[in-house]
């Protein structure tokens, strides 16, 4: 994958970021979420994302501290049915947090502050405002309670901006593609797996070198 395929990419993210939040596509997230019950039985399986994002200074000070849930996404339902029924295959996960409105928190950035897989770091390291740190693990839990995924890492904000929207995606490979091998962008459907409301919290202020953690957590009931 070249620097420009990686760069088409990051455009695309942001691009389907921000549309998702001002169309109708954020309808179907939120129409899928917990908040958006009506209150009555539940049946079937739920897909829960709990989202921790902390803002810490240079000299590792906390600035400040969101907790909040998301909701899954149509594609992210679509991407599921596809990995689990093996006609398609994991590539690579990306986080990606952005503004709305102004100015990205990560400057020279196409896709927002975004977070991806070190097995995608060798596309990284000429390109502002990406990170290759994201960790994905299932974390132990305690016996009888099921599994979770999670996702963690961290960016550096390279401008004054406010963080109001986040996303995860994963790169959905062709079936033949190893998990440990990063498809090409020719092969790849990148499909978001969880968009945030606007409304869910607060915009979460960010100046120049403050540090963007981010600890991404899916259950499932």
């Amino acid at each position: 994958m070249c620097t420009q395929e990686f760069r088409n990419l990051q455009l695309g993210l942001r691009a389907f970021l921000v549309a998702a939040l001002l169309t109708g596509n954020m309808g179907q997230a939120l129409a899928q979420s917990p908040a958006a019950s009506s209150g009555g039985p539940k049946e079937g399986i739920q897909v829960h994302g709990d989202w921790v994002i902390e803002v810490r200074n240079p000299d590792g000070g906390l600035a400040d501290r969101r907790e909040f849930k998301n909701a899954l996404h149509a594609q992210g339902g679509t991407a599921l049915a596809q990995l689990l029924g093996r006609q398609r295959s994991t590539g690579f996960w990306i986080v990606a947090v952005d503004s709305v409105g102004e100015l990205t928190p990560c400057l020279g950035s196409m896709a927002g502050c975004g977070i991806y897989e070190s097995l995608a770091g060798q596309f990284l390291p000429n390109l502002a405002g990406a990170s290759g740190n994201l960790q994905v693990t299932i974390p132990p839990v305690p016996s009888g309670l099921p599994n979770q995924l999670q996702l963690t890492g961290s960016v550096t904000a390279t401008a004054a901006s406010s963080i109001s929207s986040v996303l995860t995606a994963i790169a959905n490979c062709p079936a033949g593609v190893g998990p440990a091998t990063p498809c090409l962008i020719v092969q790849s459907e990148t499909l978001i797996f969880s968009v945030t409301s606007p409304s869910a919290f607060v915009p979460i202020p960010v100046v120049v070198g403050q540090i963007i953690q981010v600890t991404v957590t899916f259950s499932f009931s």
